[in-house]
């Protein structure tokens, strides 16, 4: 299928249910922010693959210098990120077993390197934490499977976590089963107290 479609397809809101299988991969960075009352923010990367990027440089690159300026930038946001709203932006949060709604979303930007296009946003939840401990999942997916959402290897980070203790890691969670309870997400398992 042309790529075009595929990309209208997702990005701009079309539902694609007639698709069995993923056609675009994303590999997925997080970073956990601490500020003196818990948790603040999530930091995203979304790191495309080569054959989405193509796409997107083609669409949005629009004086083709390999490099997406501020009013590209800002199409793209519009065009081809909005929209994923409908998709919690691919992250599912939970803490201590209830689902929470995605703050905010900023300081989103878009970038072409030599190895393809990633996209990068922030999340703010404020989600307080004392010397009770938290138990938070982070999972990420794509609920209709268009997409293959995951976290790339070694990519969970943590900012500014001196007055807190944690643990965390990655596995696939069967309570998060989707599409047709066929697929498991990759989940990130974080407890986390005040020191």
């Amino acid at each position: 299928m042309n790529k075009i479609i595929i990309f209208t397809i997702l990005f701009i809101g079309i539902q694609a249910n007639i698709f069995a299988h993923p056609h675009i991969f994303i590999k997925t960075e997080l970073t956990v922010c601490f500020d003196n009352e818990g948790i603040n923010k999530f930091k995203v990367k979304y790191n495309f693959d080569k054959m989405f990027s193509a796409d997107l440089k083609q669409n949005f690159d629009a004086n083709k210098n390999n490099i997406f300026e501020a009013s590209e930038i800002e199409t793209i946001r519009t065009k081809a990120f909005s929209n994923l709203v409908n998709y919690n932006y691919f992250i599912h949060l939970k803490i201590d077993g209830k689902k929470t709604k995605n703050g905010k979303i900023s300081n989103f930007k878009a970038v072409i390197t030599k190895t393809g296009v990633y996209y990068t946003f922030s999340i703010s939840n404020k989600i307080p934490i004392n010397k009770t401990k938290k138990n938070l999942k982070i999972a990420t997916y794509d609920h209709s499977y268009f997409i293959s959402v995951n976290y790339k290897k070694e990519s969970i980070k943590f900012e500014n976590t001196g007055n807190y203790v944690f643990t965390h890691k990655i596995i696939e969670d069967k309570s998060q089963a989707y599409y047709y309870k066929q697929i498991y997400p990759e989940c990130v398992i974080l407890s986390v107290k005040q020191k």
